[in-house]
């Protein structure tokens, strides 16, 4: 997906049903799994992804520390 997006020949009909099918419906899945982990009594942290250090090619296990939504709250 990371390759994909990054690539050059995407048009943007492909990236819309891509957007609109796929990754939606893995989004509500999560959503799901997030639901029955606070439901269980155990609540998944948040993590603020507008500040996380995302970056293309960045799709390993090693992935910098998360950025959770009550820190960084003075940065831009």
């Amino acid at each position: 997906l990371d390759a994909l997006l990054e690539g050059q020949d995407t048009n943007e009909k492909m990236l819309e049903r891509l957007m609109q099918g796929l990754v939606a419906d893995a989004l509500t899945h999560v959503g799901q799994l997030a639901m029955l982990q606070r439901i269980a009594g155990s609540p998944i942290l948040s993590e603020n992804f507008y500040r996380a250090d995302v970056q293309v090619g960045q799709v390993s296990a090693q992935q910098p520390p998360a950025v959770a939504p009550d820190t960084n709250q003075n940065q831009p």
